[in-house]
């Protein structure tokens, strides 16, 4: 696992980034910034901000940078619950009771439940990332 770190300007301490499996950590040496972050392939981070977190910005410097890439997700695995249903845009949360070791993290979009089948449905046919 290839792992970068960086400072920026001498106020800030070391910014650490590295691949954990379909996603990329990102750790603050400061104590301050919240510890450790996961940014998603989707340019989400796991913390309240999502896509406006600063770990977002991190992972694309680090990329820039030559870092190591976060492997491909597998059409139709869901390694993590998505921030959006990719058949209508809503907000997903959670459904463990749909986790599977072949599907990953099992999700519903809070507009309509249905929605998780017929994506799955539709990756598996097109072979398309969730």
């Amino acid at each position: 696992m290839n792992q970068a770190s960086h400072a920026h300007g001498n106020a800030t301490p070391a910014i650490r980034v590295r691949v954990s499996g379909y996603a990329y950590l990102v750790k603050y040496d400061n104590g301050i910034s919240n510890g450790t972050h996961v940014v998603r392939k989707d340019r989400t981070c796991n913390c309240t901000a999502g896509a406006e977190c600063q770990a977002v910005q991190e992972v694309q410097a680090y990329l820039r940078a030559g870092g190591e890439r976060a492997p491909e997700i597998p059409p139709g695995f869901w390694p993590y619950v998505p921030e959006k249903c990719p058949v209508c845009g809503a907000a997903c949360e959670a459904a463990p009771h749909y986790d599977r070791s072949k599907s990953g993290k099992g999700w519903r979009c809070i507009a309509e439940a249905g929605h998780y089948f017929l994506a799955r449905l539709r990756s598996g046919r097109a072979g398309v990332q969730p």
